[in-house]
């Protein structure tokens, strides 16, 4: 299945531009003007692609000629300028300033949910304009109204998860008990968004019916086939259903849901059309391979590894006060790097060994899976020898599968692989949460400290601010609680002590002004546990 990696960037980019700072009197004209520039432009390259692309058609009626070549180029072009749409976001919303001007100067008018997918507008824009340049290159890229339309329709759902995320998070802003629990409990929190994400993994196969149109696979000796091959692979009761897709060289097919009643297995119609019975079966069981051999969950625990190691990256890099840095964001794109286009292209390219023995094996034969992945490649006009970071080259797969049915240890050696790959994930996950430990103990000493400074245990709340900040030793926020317990304790030398040492980490965050006015609270002994975290001056 497509993983929408240039749609996952763009939202990352636009979670780091509404992390700019915006000031205060800044005009909003040259936010909207800059992110109107960046997306014309950004239409007028793929335009100038496409056409560069059409001079070099190949001439189908001449026998003799070579597609490859132009096969070729389209990818690299597609990919380019997939890109393309993602600079043309981050130009917008970064160098145009369209990012903080969303949070900030539509702050009171729309909730946070709203401004967080009008900071996507830019890449939905730009990837439209892409796909109206390439319509009539390929079929696949018509761009008729109800086919934009479509488009559209799916990339929503494709945003469903993040809009549940989002959704979720103001609404813990909003509920004041809910979000002073997870204020107490970081770790709550946590749990709170692997459960949402764990949901949104499960409730996938429902979001993709919506997302594309899919229709039940009709009764028939086909149907029959694939049943009565799912109880000998041990899929349990898969719904199997046809994918109405435009293009007729589109042979495809996808296995989604963690759980045994929402598994849906998904074919193509031109899949199910250009191919043979055993060829149909073939495939069904390497998509099968996927659901038996848990890749599905292995690519979960990679989600929540990817998060772990996310929050480490984030604590490392902070500021003094906790604040972001220049180097934040770089560490991150390094991270989202590392993870998704080195760890997860490696593992998904030892899984899809993996099932195309499975579902060579599941085919009685390895010569009908090596035809089907012939005739995918031929029929769809993917050159052979080209490299997919996910898939590898249809070349290699079909040596791969060959090879194990004339040697049983070529398919020991593929397993072998996987099973290191399914046990590194875990491992990586174990490693990303002892990197993440020290910031995730910090946080909860320090909900712990609020909560007891609400209660008067001003003892008890300056050990867990004095606990955290053996982790965070320049946090001007931990700093300033704990004065507030000192001063109430009766020790106000050692609360001017931790004023004195807030105020320079205060003052390089950006909210100087602010510290020493709740510093001045605490000398008055007014100070509380539910005083307002200082704000952006």
């Amino acid at each position: 299945m497509a993983i929408p990696i240039p749609l996952l960037l763009a939202v990352l980019v636009a979670a780091w531009a509404q992390a700019i700072p915006w000031e205060k009197g800044e005009s909003a004209r040259f936010p909207l003007l800059g992110s109107l520039a960046a997306v014309l432009s950004c239409a007028a390259l793929c335009a100038a692609a496409a056409r560069a692309l059409r001079r070099r058609l190949p001439d189908v009626s001449d026998p003799d000629g070579d597609p490859e070549p132009f096969a070729r180029l389209y990818v690299r072009l597609r990919l380019l300028t997939a890109l393309l749409a993602v600079a043309g976001s981050a130009f917008a919303l970064g160098g145009a300033r369209l990012g903080p001007w969303l949070r900030e100067g539509l702050a009171g008018p729309l909730p946070g949910v709203a401004r967080d997918f009008l900071a996507l507008l830019p890449y939905a824009l730009c990837a439209l304009a892409r796909r109206r340049a390439f319509g009539g290159l390929e079929r696949e890229l018509t761009s008729t109204p109800a086919e934009l339309a479509r488009d559209l329709r799916g990339s929503l759902i494709v945003l469903a998860p993040f809009a549940l995320l989002l959704a979720l998070r103001d609404l813990a802003g909003a509920l004041p008990g809910l979000s002073r629990l997870a204020d107490h409990f970081p770790l709550l929190a946590w749990a709170g968004v692997l459960l949402a994400a764990g949901s949104v993994l499960v409730l996938s196969p429902l979001l993709l019916r919506l997302a594309w149109p899919t229709r039940p696979l009709p009764a028939g000796p086909l149907r029959d086939r694939l049943e009565s091959l799912a109880g000998r692979v041990g899929l349990v009761r898969p719904e199997l259903r046809l994918w109405d897709v435009p293009s007729p060289r589109l042979l495809n097919a996808a296995v989604t849901g963690l759980l045994p009643s929402f598994r849906t297995v998904l074919l193509t119609v031109p899949l199910v059309r250009e191919l043979s019975p055993e060829e149909v079966s073939a495939v069904f069981a390497h998509e099968a391979s996927h659901s038996r051999r848990r890749h599905l969950v292995v690519y979960a625990g990679l989600g929540v590894a990817f998060l772990l190691w996310a929050g480490a990256v984030l604590d490392w890099t902070a500021g003094p006060a906790g604040e972001e840095t220049a180097s934040t964001w770089p560490a991150l794109g390094a991270l989202v790097a590392g993870f998704w286009f080195g760890l997860f292209g490696w593992l998904s390219r030892r899984f899809e060994r993996e099932a195309d023995l499975d579902g060579a094996e599941g085919a009685g034969d390895a010569e009908t899976m090596a035809r089907a992945l012939e005739r995918v490649a031929s029929i769809g006009g993917i050159p052979r020898e080209r490299f997919s970071w996910r898939h590898g080259s249809i070349a290699a797969r079909v040596t791969a599968v060959r090879a194990s049915g004339l040697d049983p240890a070529v398919r020991a050696r593929h397993a072998r692989a996987a099973r290191i790959g399914k046990l590194a994930v875990p491992a990586l996950a174990v490693a990303g949460l002892v990197a993440a430990a020290p910031a995730l103990v910090a946080e909860t000493r320090a909900g712990l400290g609020v909560r007891a400074l609400d209660a008067g245990s001003f003892e008890v709340a300056e050990g867990h601010f004095s606990a955290a900040l053996r982790v965070a030793p320049a946090s001007p926020l931990l700093l300033l609680n704990r004065a507030a317990a000192r001063l109430a304790l009766g020790r106000p030398d050692e609360a001017l002590d931790d004023l004195r040492r807030g105020r320079p980490a205060a003052a390089d965050a950006g909210w100087g002004r602010s510290f020493e006015r709740a510093a001045e609270e605490v000398l008055r002994g007014t100070a509380s546990s539910n005083m307002p975290p200082p704000e952006a001056p």
